[in-house]
């Protein structure tokens, strides 16, 4: 099956093309380390048989967090810690990349920030000056730095979702005139310095890999053709993979004018398998580095048509995964029968939107 097939990003070799792919779980303890939960849960993903894993998003600045409870990667003291995730993945051959993160305009604490001043929750974000933009590229850098010390295989940059770097590329949010804003390669230019400044600190073949919008359901937003220049703009700068996302948000009528109400997130069981996968074919057909699509992905026949009709080159499952760690030994061993289904039922999302754990109605183990 192309799917335990190995594939290479930069020059790290993943040993298939099942991909964990970042989720809040806040789990991460009030002093921003790592919980005994954070490691387990890593350490029995691993240990369940994917290529690679990509940890939840890290805060990359003080007191800016996206989830009540999330891990730190921005000072040294935090190294010790998070090297207890990934010496716990280590003994089971799956590749750990650390995703680094600012809230942004959708900071849920912390300083609301954006490169435009154009609201995505209630509270109207405040317009970066150029020289804070050049202080965010530097902690960027400086958390990937962290995160090659603590032993991670590589780095993502989470530009999407509304995010601050995701707030940049997004000609929705950014209505810069200088050299940050403008067109898409200009929007991307800070994602590209992140990159730039990164290969030249920790090393050229240290992976840095996008998470970005290949698409967003909004006017002015990201659509395929302007996603197709945002990534090839991405690869010129370095980045070493697309990881395809897609976001959906609704102004109601009645807050025309005033703040963008997020409606988009994962998949509910009302949508199609796959639902992301097309926006992901349009980034592949535009770029050469390797393609990661997600989207309720969970069957194993369907994830490997994703895979043999190249229209990406490696699959994330998320919540799946969530609900069955071991859903890529069971297919390997041909024990797809016995696979624990997500349902896509939304309680884990539910949860995290009132503040708490993150918990699966099928998998009463997780993170114990």
């Amino acid at each position: 099956m192309r799917i335990f097939e190995p594939v290479q990003i930069a020059r790290t070799e993943l040993r298939n093309r099942i991909v964990l792919p970042p989720m809040v779980t806040n789990w991460a303890r009030k002093d921003e380390f790592p919980s005994d939960k954070n490691v387990r849960f890593y350490k029995r993903v691993a240990k369940g048989g994917v290529g690679a894993i990509i940890t939840e998003a890290m805060n990359v600045v003080p007191s800016v967090r996206i989830a009540a409870r999330q891990m730190g990667i921005y000072n040294g003291k935090f190294v010790d810690g998070l090297k207890r995730i990934t010496a716990a993945v280590k003994p089971y051959q799956a590749r750990i990349f650390s995703q680094l993160v600012h809230g942004g305009p959708r900071s849920a604490v912390g300083d609301c920030v954006s490169p435009s001043g154009v609201p995505i929750k209630e509270t109207k974000p405040r317009i970066l000056e150029r020289d804070e933009i050049f202080d965010i590229i530097h902690r960027f850098v400086e958390a990937a730095k962290i995160a090659e010390r603590s032993g991670f295989d590589g780095v993502e940059l989470h530009a999407a979702h509304f995010y601050l770097l995701s707030a940049f590329l997004s000609p929705f949010t950014n209505r810069r005139e200088d050299e940050f804003g403008g067109s898409a390669h200009k929007n991307s230019r800070i994602v590209r310095e992140i990159i730039r400044r990164i290969k030249n600190e920790v090393g050229p073949d240290f992976p840095v890999t996008c998470r970005i919008n290949a698409f967003e359901s909004v006017d002015r937003g990201i659509g395929l053709q302007f996603a197709a220049h945002l990534s090839r703009d991405l690869e010129a700068g370095g980045a070493d993979a697309i990881h395809a996302s897609a976001y959906v948000i609704h102004i109601p009528s009645s807050t025309r004018g005033g703040p963008a109400v997020p409606m988009g997130g994962p998949p509910t069981n009302r949508d199609p398998q796959g639902c992301f996968v097309k926006y992901a074919e349009n980034v592949k057909g535009a770029v050469s580095v390797p393609v990661i699509a997600v989207g309720k992905i969970y069957d194993p026949i369907f994830a490997e048509e994703v895979l043999k009709e190249r229209k990406a080159d490696l699959v994330a499952l998320g919540r799946q995964l969530l609900a069955d760690p071991d859903w890529a030994t069971k297919v390997r061993q041909g024990r797809a029968c016995e696979i624990n289904w997500c349902v896509y039922c939304s309680a884990c999302s539910a949860r995290l939107r009132e503040g708490n754990d993150v918990v699966c109605v099928r998998n009463s183990d997780l993170g114990k």
